[in-house]
């Protein structure tokens, strides 16, 4: 979650020091507005992405905390989101997809721990 708020961050920086620094290029008014534009819808895009992916964050958080008795769906659950996150995030969700998807299979190989009764 933190690698999304990360990378919305510095987008958010780089687009502020691009508008800035627009003033100092020999293009026209037409020019930058169409450059702005075309900045903005893909800032939008990103944004909508590490929303979405920090959403599914925090639905995999209170997935795995609340649902103990089916670590099955568990682990479905947190492989299908990291796989998600990955397609969402591109290269900066290879951490969460990587981690994620650990929990996952650690949840579907999971076993209850069988009760021994003594015959005492």
């Amino acid at each position: 979650m933190l690698i999304a708020f990360g990378a919305m961050a510095t987008l958010g920086v780089l687009d502020i020091t691009m508008t800035s620094f627009e003033n100092f290029t020999d293009s026209t008014e037409q020019q930058r507005q169409e450059e702005r534009q075309s900045r903005m819808a893909d800032i939008q895009d990103i944004y909508g992405r590490g929303a979405t992916a920090i959403i599914l964050y925090i639905v995999t958080m209170v997935i795995a905390f609340v649902i103990k008795e089916k670590p099955k769906i568990v682990g479905i659950v947190l492989i299908a989101i990291s796989v998600i996150t990955l397609f969402l995030m591109g290269l900066f969700g290879v951490i969460a997809f990587a981690l994620l998807l650990t929990a996952g299979i650690v949840a579907l190989r999971y076993k209850k721990p069988q009760q021994v009764t003594t015959g005492i």
